[in-house]
């Protein structure tokens, strides 16, 4: 994943992460609920590196 110069830290148990069109339309959404119940949704390039990296973290943690 190329850096842009955002930083996101995610810093949770158990994740769940999936993907999600934006606006509809666009494969680039990045959807995770957290261990706390709350779900946030971002936009990134290289969505399915996301899903497995939060993916793996989750099993390695659990």
């Amino acid at each position: 994943m190329a850096n842009k110069g955002w930083l996101i830290s995610v810093r949770v148990t158990r994740t769940k992460a999936w993907r999600y069109k934006t606006l509809g339309l666009v494969n680039n959404g990045l959807a995770v609920k957290t261990n706390m119940g709350k779900s946030e949704k971002f936009v990134v390039e290289q969505v399915e590196e996301w899903v497995k990296l939060l993916t793996v973290q989750h099993e390695l943690s659990v």
